[in-house]
């Protein structure tokens, strides 16, 4: 996936940041507040209480969230998916199928704001493990995006499927 990058921005400061261990759920509470229509996640797992809560809040504002989760790792958090899902959280899964698993781990908030991380959003990755992420607020990025998240979209499953 290639995205095409202008040479000059009238940006007057790089609006990107980066973000390391406990500094990254802050980032994307940040994100998930800041929304006015729409999160679309891809992630390997989520779990995280703060988290969770902040996306069914936003979902009470009438917010649309879409997640895409990794079937293997789905299995072992059924209950935060079972109430994002009642919540009104669309939930597909992901096949886990060798040779391509699911790895990525990102969030378009309103097709305006990106957040890619090192790893799926646990407690344990948040609080305990070496992570990164880089939230930038690029429409142009998102774009390309928001293509990849709804090609896979299209290939994942509704339902959790015991030989996922």
């Amino acid at each position: 996936m290639t995205l095409p990058v202008p040479k000059t921005s009238d940006a007057e400061a790089d609006q990107i940041t980066v973000a390391t261990n406990a500094n990254i759920k802050p980032q994307i509470l940040n994100c998930i507040s800041a929304s006015k229509q729409t999160i679309d996640l891809e992630l390997t797992e989520i779990s995280d209480s703060d988290v969770v809560a902040a996306l069914i809040s936003a979902m009470e504002k009438g917010i649309q969230v879409r997640l895409i989760v990794g079937s293997e790792q789905a299995k072992g958090t059924p209950n935060t998916l079972e109430n994002l899902r009642a919540s009104g959280a669309q939930i597909r899964y992901c096949p886990s199928a060798e040779p391509t698993p699911l790895t990525r781990c990102y969030a378009l908030f309103d097709r305006q704001t990106l957040i890619f991380s090192s790893s799926g959003w646990t407690n344990a990755v948040f609080v305990r493990n070496h992570e990164i992420s880089v939230t930038a607020p690029s429409p142009q990025a998102t774009v390309r995006l928001a293509q990849a998240f709804s090609d896979d979209w299209s290939i994942s499953s509704s339902q959790l499927n015991a030989d996922q």
